[in-house]
């Protein structure tokens, strides 16, 4: 791999924060030392991976305003590389601690350093964070208002190269009193990445376009690419994207998640982590409609747009807004919110209609006809079993049916057969669990070109809504899957949701306990 050096010119201390306290090791400026030091920079020069643009070697410099008479050491260096080594190297300096010009230092250009120099021009935000800390009195920004200053900023009148970085949060080394960058995601950073790419091809460095990320592991600084377990690969899949000109596939759906309202309960919880998940592990961009508001709107605002509608006669306006926007698929989480599942339908919109509630609850709240439209009128549905026993189908016949794993080979015609082992009937998850999980579905259904009807139900579906199903699934033309498999695979662990499942993957998918099936083409 390439490689250049950054010398990081700070003495040596206990905290390691670029202050004074505590010094284990100093940093002395000594002329005699200069060779010395040199000869090693030299050393690494030699290697055939080292970075050179135009036949120069790149050498970075972290804090030039430390070496004592900087202009003048940097032209000594420069007649020692050329006697000693027949060397020429670009040299630079990192833009940190307020200074920012390498004209003064006799340098050549500069490269990006965040959050040093960003954070300066944009405004805290500590007072929009909920803060547990009561004592913590360190600085928070906003990952939006950084990268937005950072695309706009005016280009300099020297060579720099800018840098992007995933995150930051350096809190770890400073108790209470770090800096924290706040809001990233793998596409708030790739879209940030892609657009410092392209300036790059305008504005370049030396004649070559260069751009780079802070950093690689600095995990005590919260400023990494390597895979953990939340994002899982996601940045590095969206640093790739953006080096490759390939930030977005434009094939994929933007999503218009619908909800009844945003009064704090499980369903509410359960659509705010979808989206959440969606934008942040899977690069989908989203948005959220909300037929009525609640208390927890300033907590879907965080995640993605909002729309809170204030009267029922406003969904089919708003969802030809949408529609001109360019979304093309809908996600109606729960009946309540199944009212607008059928302007959806008539609009072009691919939706999925999320059933949560179980048939008394249908019963109780007079939700009944409105399950039937959502049924009839989504592309998708995804219903609750009554019990665990899942259900008997005796109409099945030859037309496959997508039902609960211990019922799927009852069910399936023998000539579609397939071992279902892999698909168990769980029990309950956690809301986040349940998120990543209808998340990975609902991307499932919806990348899949010819999709099918994915009905998730039980004795009580079936005995309230038995007409309603068939219609649909007929509608749907489930009965031509033609033996193909029931149960299809989506990669596990977490980040970028990598392809489609291939002929003869299975996997079983959960929402609060139940489980479902999603048909392939």
């Amino acid at each position: 791999m390439p490689f250049c050096l950054m010398w990081a010119n700070e003495n040596w201390t206990r905290r390691w924060d670029g202050m004074e306290g505590e010094v284990l090791i100093s940093q002395d400026y000594l002329a005699d030392d200069d060779e010395r030091l040199l000869s090693d920079f030299n050393r690494h020069f030699k290697d055939k991976r080292y970075i050179r643009i135009q036949g120069r070697p790149l050498l970075m410099i972290y804090r030039p305003r430390l070496i004592p008479d900087t202009a003048r050491v940097i032209a000594r260096w420069r007649s020692i590389f050329a006697k000693k080594f027949n060397e020429d190297p670009i040299i630079i300096m990192s833009q940190s601690f307020d200074d920012y010009n390498p004209a003064s230092s006799g340098m050549d250009g500069a490269i990006e350093f965040p959050p040093h120099k960003l954070t300066k021009y944009v405004p805290l935000v500590n007072s929009e964070a909920k803060i547990l800390d009561d004592t913590y009195s360190g600085q928070i920004y906003s990952y939006d208002d950084i990268a937005k200053y950072s695309t706009e900023e005016p280009r300099p009148d020297f060579p720099l190269i800018k840098t992007v970085v995933p995150s930051w949060d350096n809190d770890a080394r400073r108790q209470g009193t770090g800096l924290v960058i706040q809001g990233s995601t793998p596409q708030k950073y790739e879209a940030w990445l892609t657009t410092l790419v392209e300036q790059a091809q305008q504005h370049t460095f030396f004649d070559e376009a260069f751009v780079c990320v802070n950093a690689w592991n600095e995990w005590c600084e919260g400023a990494y690419l390597e895979p953990d377990l939340h994002f899982g690969s996601a940045y590095l899949n969206a640093t790739a994207r953006a080096a490759t000109g390939l930030t977005r596939d434009l094939s994929l759906p933007k999503i218009l998640l619908v909800g009844h309202d945003a009064f704090p309960s499980g369903a509410q919880h359960l659509l705010l982590n979808i989206g959440r998940t969606l934008r942040s592990a899977f690069n989908i961009e989203v948005e959220y409609l909300l037929l009525q508001g609640g208390a927890m709107e300033s907590e879907y605002a965080s995640v993605a747009p909002l729309t809170v509608l204030r009267q029922a006669s406003e969904i089919p306006a708003t969802l030809r807004n949408f529609r001109e926007k360019g979304f093309t698929a809908a996600v109606a989480n729960t009946t309540a919110s199944g009212r607008a599942t059928k302007f959806l339908a008539e609009m072009g919109f691919r939706t999925i209609s999320l059933v949560h509630e179980l048939p008394r609850i249908l019963h109780e709240k007079n939700l009944e006809d409105v399950a039937r439209m959502a049924i009839g009128s989504a592309q998708t549905s995804c219903l609750p079993p009554n019990r665990r026993d899942g259900l008997r189908s005796a109409d099945a016949g030859d037309r496959p049916l997508v039902l609960p794993a211990r019922d799927q080979e009852a069910a399936t015609p023998a000539s579609s057969r397939r071992s279902t082992a892999d698909a168990r009937f769980g029990g309950k998850h956690d809301v986040l669990s349940a998120a990543d999980r209808h998340a990975r579905d609902i991307l499932q259904i919806l990348l899949v070109k010819d999709p099918r009807q994915f009905v998730h139900q039980g004795n009580g579906a079936k005995a309230h809504l038995g007409e309603e199903l068939g219609g649909a699934s007929a509608r749907r033309g489930v009965g031509d899957c033609g033996g193909k498999p029931l149960l299809a695979k989506v990669p596990q662990g977490r980040g970028d949701f990598g392809r489609l499942p291939e002929n003869g993957e299975r996997r079983h998918g959960s929402v609060f306990g139940l489980h479902g099936a999603a048909l392939q083409q």
